[in-house]
């Protein structure tokens, strides 16, 4: 009570298998009664991008080759030819787009033209950026750690990528915006090192907030990219694990507050004594601790002003 939620991120793996039953759960049993919760507060949107278990890999296989980087640049492409390129690969995401299609949120699908989806508001009187994107378009395993299959083993390496021409796209698709929030499944070091450093300098020269999850813990860094700095922010799993796993169900409550450069950020972890949401106390550093809330500088984008 006594503030408004503008918007809740999900940055994927709603489902396991990628199976359209495994959807139908989640919007019966999650979606609908957060929008009702959200309806009943003042409002606030819900964004979703799929993850590596939002895949459904007995549909077909991924059709890029990762061996040479030009069999896969033009597929990222914002054009009728690079639609046509990831075409073979939709069948993959078929249950997540009629998810969300049925869910009334068809502008985040993004298997169109543009890979990737992009929308602007106006919050507070503030211009809010949001870029939506797919880093599991090369996603082979559920791990994928970069795992790429090749004679009849895996091989660790860094395979997956939003692709670099759609995240220039994309961030060209917000302009003017104060504030931008990047949103994907993994983290940038699980990208492809021929285009991380680009991705990263993206990032940093339209100084972005970068939120993504799969990694399962709560986390927050400082990054550089172009010489600017932005920041990552990364959310664990809510609704992981029955409360005798050795998984931690957890969620991240988040508040900009860009007149003192600052995100207050308050984490919170599942208690099953307690049968709550207590305060995950462990995640940030002391120093930026300022009672159940960590005051997360973001400095760089007051200096807007």
């Amino acid at each position: 009570t006594g503030f408004s939620l503008h918007f809740v991120a999900i940055t994927g793996d709603i489902a396991d298998k990628g199976r359209a039953a495994e959807f139908e759960d989640f919007h019966l049993h999650f979606l609908e009664p957060l929008r009702a919760i959200l309806n009943a507060t003042g409002g606030g949107r819900v964004l979703f991008v799929p993850g590596n278990h939002d895949v459904d890999r007995t549909n077909v296989p991924t059709t890029v080759s990762y061996d040479h980087p030009d069999n896969y640049l033009e597929y990222f492409d914002p054009t009728h030819q690079g639609q046509q390129l990831r075409a073979p690969s939709f069948p993959r995401f078929q249950a997540y787009h009629e998810f969300l299609s049925k869910a009334g949120l068809s502008d985040q699908r993004t298997d169109g033209t543009r890979p990737y989806y992009a929308q602007s508001m106006t919050l507070d009187g503030v211009p809010i950026g949001v870029l939506g994107l797919n880093s599991a378009w090369l996603s082979q395993d559920p791990t994928n750690k970069g795992n790429l299959y090749r004679g009849g083993i895996w091989e660790e390496r860094e395979c997956l990528t939003p692709g670099v021409e759609a995240v220039r796209a994309g961030l060209a698709d917000v302009p003017s915006c104060r504030l931008i929030f990047v949103l994907a499944h993994h983290p940038l070091s699980w990208f492809r090192l021929d285009g991380q450093e680009r991705l990263r300098s993206l990032l940093g020269q339209h100084r972005v907030v970068y939120l993504h999850g799969h990694l399962h813990k709560t986390a927050s860094t400082m990054d550089e990219g172009g010489g600017h700095l932005f920041r990552t922010i990364q959310s664990g799993a809510a609704f992981q694990a029955r409360e005798n796993d050795i998984w931690r169900n957890r969620l991240l409550w988040c508040e900009a507050n860009l007149n003192e450069g600052i995100i207050a950020a308050e984490p919170r972890a599942w208690s099953p004594a307690q049968q709550d949401w207590a305060i995950d106390g462990d995640v940030y550093s002391e120093v930026y601790r300022h009672g159940d809330r960590w005051l997360l500088p973001v400095r760089w984008l007051a200096a807007h002003l």
